[in-house]
């Protein structure tokens, strides 16, 4: 850190304090004058100081302000003020010379003996030779407000980030090294979870979300041939009988699984883009149709009639999938265009950012850039990414951390690994607008002490809860590290596959002819991996799936209330957890919670009464299956609702950012 100079001549003093918070109306210069002014800008404004005599104290973390472009720091700084614990004791003076800052916290502008007191303002650690009201903010800009004739710092502490820490080559590598034996570590660990041991199956379209576990440990290097190939054999030929029957079943889950249900559903081009990724990984070109059964995977994804009837993770889901082979969609009036898909997400960054700053964590930014990293030929969409990269850099606290949370922490940083290793960005390395080391603190810390070496394990924070999300952003930085041109969804070295050629045991049964055909494929069975990508994540778009509810579930009577009010043989539940804790809808629309319950007998549903509440809500249907409660809310207002969920004496909540 700098030095500020010290002032004693009481005349510079005078002159500094006017120069640095009076508007002196001189036009600010900005390189972005020309653009649009709806464009959106992100600052962070922090303050910091103590009075003369010790006895009175200011402090401001650093807060993020999403604006619009043109806005000067005035403006900023009142925002931060008005929402900060000094709302009623600050004071921004209107002069002829523009707006002063004279106190905040009773703290002002007075001498004491020879010195001089009071708030200067900074901009990225420089003293400003403008005012509050003259600077023009722009997209990065860190404003640090300190008072204090005694207090030598340029900029607040909370934006303090040593570079001379920065891991340098040796350690770079090492870290890499680590990295690569923890991708092993996890693949090994979710393998087993999910797919060995007592939960030994082969997944396929009776449990479509469980094929994104199989991509992840595709793409993480895992060895797994025999797995592998009967994962593919299984999915070409469901898909062979789709394509020739209208109907395929599946052995694992004994249910029957028809077109209709598989492709016009809610969570039609998630299930169609799992199935293309998997595929994919597993070196099948889904645009060779003879190659997955006569079933056209893509034109059937680009119809804008799944299109239309999809609301779970569509646009964001369709770009990973036809980026992940380099894939064509087909051209028509009844088809989707990819330009429009890419539009649809890049013009989601700005609200994205706002939600992320409103939750105080980024993922909803971060995942929302993920899909468009093949996509940055076009201009609007690269400045959309830079701006969410730098926005996530500064977001970090100065211990390279996004959330006090550990297990949030973590996932966090897994979804930031994931968009920039998308990027082909190694975030040990700092490089212009991408600084994601904070004072030696690198994101690779935060995995690597969930990590035990020793023992082979993953920590139990990662293994709780979508272990597969944190395998999926280690795997994009050690493709960024290795720096060979592929990305996590950028497939160009498939995993090696056994060929299988005739039914294996699993694919024997036939269904029961007495059995009624289920509506819908079950979505995440109780055994199976998680589908929910972090704690924040968003319902449109997102980049990582969130449960697909089953179309036919058995319903529970719901009292208007909005208790469920059904009664069986006692199962209470021992803890419940939100599977997404934060869901973006519109006024007028009804969203499905999915509530994941721990009940004391897993494999039924729980007994306990649902309670639900919130303001400005309407609670449409409770539905409780073994594992899991999916509960239907019609948003009534816009604004942020908080939905409290109660089954028996266990609870969550859920914030609804309704549009």
């Amino acid at each position: 850190m700098k030095q500020r100079k010290r002032v004693w001549s009481i005349c510079l003093v005078i002159a500094l304090v006017f120069s640095s918070v009076f508007t002196w109306n001189e036009p600010a210069l900005t390189a972005y004058a020309s653009e649009a002014e709806t464009e959106q800008i992100v600052v962070y404004v922090a303050a910091q100081g103590k009075s003369s005599d010790g006895t009175k104290t200011v402090s401001i973390g650093k807060t993020p302000l999403q604006l619009d472009k043109g806005t000067f720091a005035s403006e900023a700084v009142e925002k931060v003020l008005r929402t900060s614990e000094y709302k009623d004791n600050y004071d921004i003076q209107d002069t002829g010379y523009g707006p002063y800052l004279e106190s905040i916290n009773g703290m002002k502008t007075e001498q004491a003996g020879e010195n001089w007191y009071y708030w200067s303002f900074y901009v990225n650690g420089q003293y400003s030779t403008l005012g509050l009201g003259s600077y023009e903010l722009q997209d990065g800009d860190q404003i640090s407000l300190i008072y204090s004739y005694d207090d030598p710092s340029n900029e607040a502490a909370v934006f303090a980030d040593n570079a001379s820490l920065n891991p340098e080559t040796a350690a770079v590598e090492s870290a890499e090294v680590s990295m690569k034996q923890a991708q092993a570590i996890a693949a090994k660990e979710i393998y087993n979870k999910y797919f060995a041991g007592e939960n030994e199956h082969i997944p396929g379209l009776g449990n479509v979300n469980e094929l994104y576990a199989v991509f992840s440990l595709a793409r993480a290097g895992f060895e797994a041939p025999e797995f592998y190939g009967k994962v593919k054999y299984k999915l070409t030929h469901q898909l062979e009988d789709l394509a020739t029957k209208g109907t395929t079943y599946d052995a694992v889950t004994k249910k029957d699984i028809t077109e209709d249900i598989f492709s016009s559903g809610k969570a039609s081009e998630q299930n169609l883009s799992f199935v293309v990724l998997t595929l994919t990984a597993l070196g099948v070109d889904v645009q060779d149709t003879q190659k997955t059964g006569g079933y056209d995977l893509l034109k059937k994804m680009a119809l804008k009639s799944t299109y239309d009837v999809s609301v779970y993770n569509r646009d964001a889901m369709m770009l990973f999938a036809l980026a992940s082979g380099n894939y064509k969609l087909p051209e028509g009036e009844e088809y989707c265009t990819r330009d429009e898909i890419v539009s649809n997400v890049a013009e989601y960054t700005d609200m994205s950012i706002e939600i992320s700053i409103e939750d105080g964590i980024i993922d909803e930014a971060i995942m929302a850039i993920q899909p468009l990293a093949s996509y940055t030929d076009k201009a609007s969409v690269q400045k959309a990414c830079r701006k969410v990269i730098r926005f996530a850099g500064k977001m970090q606290d100065i211990n390279g951390n996004f959330a006090e949370s550990k297990d949030d922490n973590v996932l966090t940083t897994a979804q930031t690994l994931t968009a920039l290793g998308e990027f082909g960005i190694n975030p040990l390395v700092e490089t212009g607008d991408v600084d994601f080391v904070k004072n030696g603190h690198t994101l690779t810390d935060t995995i690597l002490e969930n990590v035990d070496f020793d023992q082979e394990k993953m920590s139990d924070v990662v293994m709780s809860y979508s272990p597969e999300q944190i395998l999926r952003g280690i795997t994009s930085f050690v493709y960024a590290a290795e720096n060979t041109g592929e990305t996590l969804y950028q497939v160009k070295t498939a995993a090696k596959t056994k060929e299988i050629t005739e039914p294996f045991e699993d694919e024997k049964p036939q269904p029961d002819a007495s059995a009624t055909p289920s509506a819908a494929p079950s979505a995440v069975p109780s055994t199976g991996p998680s589908a929910a990508p972090s704690t924040k994540p968003s319902a449109n778009p997102s980049t990582a799936p969130s449960v697909s509810p089953s179309t036919a579930p058995s319903a529970s009577p719901v009292a208007a209330d909005g208790t469920d009010k059904s009664v069986s043989k006692k199962n209470p539940a021992k803890k419940i957890v939100a599977s997404k804790k934060k869901v973006n809808t519109k006024k007028g629309k009804t969203v499905k919670l999915v509530i994941k319950v721990t009940a004391e007998n897993p494999k039924k549903a729980t007994t306990d009464a649902v309670k639900v509440t919130g303001k400005k809500i309407k609670v449409k249907k409770i539905t409780k299956k073994a594992g899991k409660i999916t509960i239907k809310v019609k948003a009534l207002k816009k604004g942020k609702q908080v939905v409290k969920v109660k089954v028996g004496k266990a609870s969550t909540k859920v914030t609804l950012n309704i549009r």
